[in-house]
Protein backbone atom coordinates (compact mmCIF):
# COMPACT_ATOMS: atom_id res chain seq x y z
CA UNK A 1 0.00 0.00 0.00
CA UNK A 2 2.83 2.44 1.07
CA UNK A 3 4.33 1.67 -2.60
CA UNK A 4 1.42 2.58 -4.14
CA UNK A 5 0.56 5.76 -2.77
CA UNK A 6 4.05 7.11 -3.11
CA UNK A 7 3.92 6.38 -6.81
CA UNK A 8 0.32 7.57 -6.88
CA UNK A 9 0.73 11.04 -4.71
CA UNK A 10 4.47 11.32 -6.26
CA UNK A 11 5.62 15.05 -5.84
CA UNK A 12 1.83 16.00 -3.59
CA UNK A 13 3.65 15.37 0.06
CA UNK A 14 1.07 17.12 1.95
CA UNK A 15 -1.86 14.35 0.05
CA UNK A 16 0.81 12.10 0.19
CA UNK A 17 1.13 12.21 4.54
CA UNK A 18 -2.63 12.93 5.36
CA UNK A 19 -3.39 9.70 2.97
CA UNK A 20 -0.63 7.62 4.71
CA UNK A 21 -1.88 9.11 8.36
CA UNK A 22 -5.80 7.80 7.27
CA UNK A 23 -4.66 4.48 6.25
CA UNK A 24 -2.16 4.23 8.93
CA UNK A 25 -5.56 5.07 11.68
CA UNK A 26 -7.33 2.25 10.29
CA UNK A 27 -4.18 -0.60 10.45
CA UNK A 28 -4.40 0.48 13.82
CA UNK A 29 -8.09 0.19 14.67
CA UNK A 30 -7.37 -3.24 13.52
CA UNK A 31 -4.48 -3.95 15.17
CA UNK A 32 -5.32 -6.18 17.45
CA UNK A 33 -8.33 -8.17 15.53
CA UNK A 34 -7.79 -12.03 16.19
CA UNK A 35 -10.87 -13.14 13.83
CA UNK A 36 -9.41 -14.56 11.03
CA UNK A 37 -12.16 -13.81 8.79
CA UNK A 38 -12.64 -10.00 10.15
CA UNK A 39 -8.30 -10.14 9.33
CA UNK A 40 -9.47 -11.00 5.56
CA UNK A 41 -12.25 -8.73 5.23
CA UNK A 42 -9.54 -5.89 6.25
CA UNK A 43 -7.08 -6.84 4.04
CA UNK A 44 -9.22 -7.22 1.30
CA UNK A 45 -10.13 -3.68 2.28
CA UNK A 46 -6.54 -2.01 1.55
CA UNK A 47 -6.41 -4.30 -1.62
CA UNK A 48 -9.45 -2.17 -2.38
CA UNK A 49 -7.88 1.12 -1.50
CA UNK A 50 -5.00 0.56 -3.54
CA UNK A 51 -6.51 -0.61 -6.54
CA UNK A 52 -8.65 2.70 -6.63
CA UNK A 53 -5.53 4.43 -5.76
CA UNK A 54 -3.83 3.41 -8.77
CA UNK A 55 -7.17 3.29 -11.62
CA UNK A 56 -9.39 6.35 -10.13
CA UNK A 57 -6.91 8.71 -8.55
CA UNK A 58 -4.98 11.70 -10.67
CA UNK A 59 -3.00 14.21 -9.50
CA UNK A 60 -4.19 18.03 -11.13
CA UNK A 61 -2.55 21.36 -10.42
CA UNK A 62 -3.88 24.48 -10.77
CA UNK A 63 -2.71 26.63 -13.57
CA UNK A 64 -3.34 30.28 -14.08
CA UNK A 65 -6.76 31.24 -14.83
CA UNK A 66 -8.41 28.66 -12.20
CA UNK A 67 -8.08 25.14 -14.74
CA UNK A 68 -6.53 22.30 -13.38
CA UNK A 69 -3.47 20.56 -15.34
CA UNK A 70 -3.68 16.59 -14.60
CA UNK A 71 -1.07 14.14 -14.52
CA UNK A 72 -2.38 11.15 -15.93
CA UNK A 73 -1.01 7.72 -15.77
CA UNK A 74 -1.62 4.35 -18.00
CA UNK A 75 -3.76 2.87 -14.83
CA UNK A 76 -6.62 5.71 -15.19
CA UNK A 77 -7.21 4.80 -19.10
CA UNK A 78 -8.07 0.71 -18.73
CA UNK A 79 -11.25 0.30 -19.69
CA UNK A 80 -12.24 3.55 -20.56
CA UNK A 81 -12.16 4.71 -24.33
CA UNK A 82 -9.69 7.00 -24.62
CA UNK A 83 -8.50 8.98 -27.71
CA UNK A 84 -5.46 11.37 -28.86
CA UNK A 85 -5.56 14.57 -28.83
CA UNK A 86 -5.32 16.38 -31.62
CA UNK A 87 -2.35 18.35 -32.03
CA UNK A 88 -4.12 21.03 -34.57
CA UNK A 89 -6.19 22.13 -31.30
Amino acid sequence: MLHTMMYVFKGDYNTFHLIRLNVRREIEKRREENDPKKIREGMLDMEEARRIFLSDVMQGKLQDGGFYRFKARTENAIGANVKPLDKKM
